[in-house]
């Protein structure tokens, strides 16, 4: 962009942030999740067996991914294909 003589932040404005915004948080949310399965490794909640505290982790994960992450994802990408072309047609 230093080569273009053109903003940076104007650069992440236009090329990132329309699909980023949904893209983001879904990377964060789902990272969490998988962190969260392999603390219940380390140390499974109280009252539980291993076996029981890591597949109620695994199906937490599940739901949470098929039921929100993958629904955010797939609107991260439609606006990646159709807004953020026509963002940056507009700006550039």
């Amino acid at each position: 962009m230093p080569q273009m003589d053109a903003s940076p932040w104007l650069f992440l404005a236009t090329f990132v942030l329309p699909h980023g915004i949904v893209e983001l948080p879904a990377a964060i949310i789902s990272a969490a999740l998988a962190l969260r399965l392999g603390a219940t490794l380390v140390s499974p909640p109280s009252g539980l067996t291993l076996t029981e505290g890591v597949l109620r982790a695994l199906a937490d994960l599940v739901k949470v991914f098929v039921f929100l992450i993958v629904p955010l994802l797939g609107i991260a990408s439609a606006l990646e294909v159709w807004l953020t072309p026509w963002i940056v047609t507009a700006v550039w």
